[in-house]
C-alpha cells in the first residue's frame, strides 16, 4: 500500500453508502448521473487522490445492490444504515484504522485535489478532526437549499460530507476541529432528492459541453 511523505499514518477512506435515501426514493449510490453511478464518481475521486492509502465502502441492508456491484473490487463493510456516526465509528474500531476520511457517496463533482488538500490541512493543523464546509450563500447561488448550517466567524457554513478524523480519539464527544472552506461550491453539490438529481444532470451536461468546446 502506498504511503506519502507528507504524513506518517495510514489514511483510510470510508465511503458511506448504506443510508435509506428516503427523500430520493432510490438506492442512492446506484443512481445514474450521465454514464456512471453516483458512487463511481466518488470512488474515482478517491482512487486519484494522492493522500488516500486504502478504500472501504460501508453498505447496509438498504443498499445490497451497491454491495454486490462493488464487492469484487473493494473491501465492503456491512453497517446498520441507521446511524451514520455509529456506523463509521464501529468500522474504524473494528478495522483498527489510524486516520479516516469519511466521504458521502453522493458528491459527484468533488475533485481529488480537494481531498488531498483536506488531508494535508488535517495533518498540518495537528487537530483531531477536520470538516470540509461550504458557505450557505454559495449553495443558495446554485439553487440548493442548505439542510443544515452552523454559525462561524466566516458566516453560515454547511458541512459537505467530507471529514478527516484521528481514530485514536474517535469516541470522545468533543474534539478540537479544523475547518476547510470550499472555494468552488459546485464540489459540495450532493443529491438528496429528485430535484437535486435534475440539477446535477444539467450541470454535468454543461461541464461536458465546456470541456468539449
Amino acid at each position: 500500500m502506498k504511503m506519502k511523505e507528507e504524513k506518517n499514518r495510514k489514511v483510510s477512506a470510508l465511503v458511506m453508502a448504506g443510508g435509506k435515501a428516503e427523500r430520493l426514493g432510490l438506492e442512492k449510490p446506484l443512481v445514474k448521473l450521465g454514464d456512471k453511478f453516483l458512487i463511481d464518481y466518488v470512488l474515482e475521486t478517491l482512487e486519484k487522490s494522492k493522500q488516500i492509502d486504502e478504500i472501504f465502502i460501508l453498505t447496509s441492508k438498504y443498499t445490497m445492490n451497491t454491495h454486490h456491484y462493488l464487492k469484487s473490487r473493494y473491501r465492503m463493510i456491512l453497517s446498520s444504515g441507521e446511524d451514520f456516526v455509529e456506523d463509521y465509528r464501529r468500522a474504524a474500531k473494528t478495522l483498527n484504522l489510524e486516520v479516516i476520511v469519511i466521504m458521502a457517496c453522493d458528491l459527484p463533482f468533488l475533485k481529488p485535489e480537494t481531498v488531498d488538500k483536506a488531508v494535508k490541512l488535517f495533518f498540518k493543523s495537528k487537530k483531531e478532526t477536520l470538516m470540509v464546509v461550504v458557505k450557505a450563500e454559495d449553495l443558495i447561488s446554485l439553487g440548493l437549499k442548505p439542510d443544515f448550517s452552523m454559525e462561524f466567524l466566516q458566516g453560515k457554513l454547511c458541512p459537505i460530507g467530507l471529514n478527516v478524523i484521528n481514530c485514536k480519539r474517535i469516541d470522545e464527544p468533543l474534539l478540537e476541529q479544523e475547518i476547510m472552506i470550499l472555494k468552488n461550491p459546485l464540489e459540495a453539490f450532493n443529491i438528496d432528492n429528485k430535484e437535486d438529481l435534475k440539477r446535477a444532470r444539467k450541470i454535468l451536461k454543461m461541464e461536458l459541453w465546456t470541456m468539449g468546446s
